[in-house]
Order: C-alpha cells, then structure tokens, then sequence
C-alpha cells in the first residue's frame, strides 16, 4: 500500500487426517476399585472404556487470513490481523455413559452398563475465528541509553464454535506473549513471558452437562544470555520457567465448588541449559 505498509490476504483449502491410534480398532477398559456401597450409587461411575472408531474420516477446512503490517524506519513492525476456519468433519469426543443398548452395539459385556465411554466421532461443522497482534522495536527512540534495549509482543483471541463435545483440546483461545531483549559488544539477554488462558479439554459428564476436563491458565519466564566471545564461539545459557509456576488441570462445571475443582498440580522445576555453540 506504501513502502511502509502492506495488506495481505490468503485463502487455503486444507485437510487433517486422524492420527494412527485413533483408526486402529481396539478397547480400553479401567474398571475402578469401589466397595458395594459405590456400586450401589447410580451417580457413581464404575470404571471407563475408550474406543477406538475405525471409520472416523479426515476433517477438511476453508481458511481465510487478512493482515495488515506497518514497518518503521527504526527496523520495528507493528502487525494486526484476523482469521477464520470453516471446518466439516470436525473431529469430537463422543463422552457418555453407556446403555444396554449400546453396550449390546458395541460387542460389551452386560456388567459395564453405566461405564463412562469414550470414542472420538466427526461431528460435522465447527468455526475458529480469532485475531492476533505483534509488535517488535527498539527503545532506540527514548534516548541513547536505551539504544540497546527492544522490546516485543504477540497476542491471540480465538472464537471457538461446533458440537458440544468438539475436540478443541489443540487450541488454546487466549494466549499472549512479551518480553524485552538487551544487545551490546556481543552479549544478548532475552526475558520472556508466555501466559497461556485456561484451555478447555474433553467433557466429563459425571460432573453435568456442563462438566469439562482443564488446563489451568499460566505464565512462564524464560531466561536466555548468549555471550559472542569470538567470531566463531559463543556461550549460551537459557533458563525455563524460571519461577517455576505450576501446572494444573482441572475438572469442573457449573455445579463444581472452587475448592473441588483442581484435578492435579504439580512443580517440574526450573529446567537449565548451558553450553559452547560454534560455527566452523
């Protein structure tokens, strides 16, 4: 549109096939250890069988992308844009508990009516929309001191829509990113934060309607210092999650108390790296 701005515009026509170990016929069955008491109570569930469906198909999808990039004379970029995915096929986890009826379909024994079933199905259509900005520059702008400094950040905003039981679970509908980055006689220091938004998973229908598996929303610090000490060696060092922030997932719906909702929590620690890197 002019040296500094452009407008971009993209249409792809794309397809996914399920993966290997979601075709190949087989049963899972976990029954769970309860006491005739449990096994007495219709709301508690026995145990879980997950099925695999041979006849699950390729999902296939029409994308559209718009984006609008305005570059500045100071080398940063500034980009703002938007998406949309029409998909048909659409993959979903099929999560209910299991009847006479559809134990009798299935080849079960009798005795794992009530069972918690699970098998993955196309569910027809489902959209993903969204927008997504960045930005990457200089503080060179503020004065001499701060020549050395640049600074970025990204952002993404998904609209997810399909069957109530679509397999979102690989989108994440709320992400962000930014951190800041320090340049001088060849040493480079990165910091990075990421934080990702609670991610929705498969249904749990023991919990209602409305009952899902979760991931729990959090933000990591990344650390990276790369040290040029000649033209053909550098040091490295990177630090990951450098809090150590946990990782939860979650089980609830509407009807879940807050203190019941966390499913596992756990530290994995601070992960290190270090080393000599060399181009010859």
């Amino acid at each position: 549109m002019t040296e500094n701005f452009q407008a971009r515009a993209a249409y792809a026509k794309t397809y996914g096939r399920p993966n290997f170990n979601e075709i190949i016929p087989n049963v899972t069955i976990n029954e769970r250890d309860l006491d005739e008491n449990q096994l007495a109570d219709p709301s508690v569930i026995p145990g879980f069988i997950t099925l695999r469906n041979p006849g699950l198909k390729p999902w296939t999808a029409d994308n559209f992308d718009v984006s609008l990039e305005y570059y500045t004379n100071q080398g940063g970029v500034f980009t703002v844009g938007g998406f949309l995915k029409e998909i048909d096929d659409f993959f979903a986890n099929d999560v209910r508990r299991i009847t006479a009826a559809e134990a009798e379909e299935y080849g079960l024994d009798p005795r794992y009516v009530g069972f918690q079933v699970t098998t993955k199905l196309n569910a027809g259509a489902a959209r993903v929309s969204g927008a997504e900005v960045s930005l990457r520059h200089s503080l060179a702008p503020l004065g001499s001191w701060a020549k050395h400094f640049s600074v970025f950040f990204n952002a993404t905003k998904l609209k997810l829509e399909g069957d109530r039981q679509a397999d979102f679970s690989g989108f994440i509908d709320d992400a962000r990113a930014w951190g800041v980055t320090f340049t001088r006689k060849g040493l480079t220091v990165m910091a990075k934060w990421n934080w990702r938004g609670e991610q929705k998973n498969a249904a749990f229908p023991a919990l209602g309607s409305d009952g899902y598996n979760y991931i729990g929303a959090r933000t990591h610090l990344d650390l990276n210092l790369d040290y040029q000490f000649s033209k053909r060696m550098s040091l490295f060092l990177n630090a990951r999650n450098v809090f150590d922030a946990r990782n939860e997932t979650l089980r609830y719906g509407s009807q879940t108390p807050d203190y019941a909702k966390v499913l596992t929590s756990a530290e994995y620690g601070v992960q290190l790296g270090a080393g000599v890197r060399g181009s010859f």
